[in-house]
């Protein structure tokens, strides 16, 4: 069968300090998860790694939606026995990344219907997106947020989480008393996963 996928930007990060792909592989071995595709994206200019790009392209960047929608998901799927489902595709971030997952699912709908979001993190760009969130009929999105109780952003996050509610959207969210970092998102990576993979 045609397996989902998972598009996981600071790919580089999740593999590093979120040992994600022990975490995909534990759940999948034990029966809980569905075997998945995951697209770790890295940000960094591969010429240069000092040189990170992710601020640039996570903040509502239509064109980086734009190269997802039509370069980065057509060569997966041209390479890779994958669906071609958008029901079987998320995109997850972390911080400016879990904003970008927002963004996308304003702008690149049709391309994703999961969108995973740990700690999303820029109170502007959010409090645009709950405008824009509010103003439009619910979109076809399924989502898992979760944000920590110490130096995050808990206040916006719980303020956007609110506006998603009301409008109907299905989330799974998540508050945990951890800081801004890997030790907050970490333990929740599994949480994510079994939101959109889990064996029924």
């Amino acid at each position: 069968d045609a397996l989902p996928t998972i598009y996981v930007t600071d790919g580089h990060e999740y593999i590093r300090y979120g040992r994600m792909v022990e975490i995909m592989d534990k759940l999948i071995k034990s029966g809980k998860m569905k075997p998945v595709v995951a697209i770790f994206v890295d940000p960094r200019d591969p010429d240069n790694l000092r040189i990170n790009r992710r601020v640039d392209e996570y903040h509502c960047n239509q064109d980086y939606g734009k190269f997802y929608a039509n370069e980065l998901i057509k060569t997966i799927e041209t390479n890779f026995p994958v669906s071609e489902n958008r029901n079987d595709r998320v995109i997850q971030g972390t911080s400016s990344g879990g904003v970008n997952a927002a963004c996308f699912g304003l702008y690149e709908y049709n391309s994703f219907a999961g969108l995973s979001m740990h700690s999303p993190s820029h109170t502007r760009i959010i409090g645009m997106l709950k405008k824009e969130y509010n103003k439009i009929e619910r979109l076809p999105l399924k989502m898992f947020i979760s944000v920590g109780n110490v130096s995050d952003s808990r206040i916006t996050v719980r303020r956007f989480k609110s506006v998603l509610k009301a409008k109907g959207y299905e989330i799974n969210y998540k508050q945990v008393n951890k800081n801004h970092d890997w030790d907050n998102w970490r333990p929740l990576i599994d949480d994510a996963l079994l939101t959109f993979f889990a064996v029924r």
